[in-house]
């Protein structure tokens, strides 16, 4: 297996490229997968939160969608935006880094304080 630059020392197996502005991935995007994981399960415990909350309206929506819509924007931005050979610096798929970060906030705290106010 060739490699493009150094080696991470916590993925061994997968190459990846000094760019700068950290190390983008190389071929196998290993550390991404239990991330997802991560946000699905959290996502499944939203909805059970959700039902004893019994949240109406957009409430709902946000709680029951927002950790979803984070589970598919994380990595689809992170995959995205190091895509490429050449690639030495994120692209403009970042942004849906962001907006999962603001789809989960959104969820999570409409949860919250569906919760509370419950």
């Amino acid at each position: 297996m060739s490699t493009t630059g150094t080696l991470d020392a916590r993925y061994p197996h997968a190459p990846t490229r000094d760019t700068g502005w950290g190390l983008l991935p190389g071929e196998y995007h290993s550390e991404q997968n239990p991330i997802t994981g991560v946000f699905v399960i959290c996502a499944l415990v939203a909805q059970i939160l959700a039902d004893a909350a019994r949240l109406h309206g957009a409430a709902n929506v946000l709680a029951r969608d927002g950790i979803w819509a984070a589970a598919i924007l994380f990595p689809a931005g992170f995959f995205g935006s190091s895509a490429g050979r050449d690639a030495t610096k994120p692209n403009g798929l970042i942004a849906l880094v962001y907006l999962g970060g603001a789809a989960l906030a959104a969820g999570v705290l409409s949860l919250g304080l569906g919760l509370l106010t419950a």
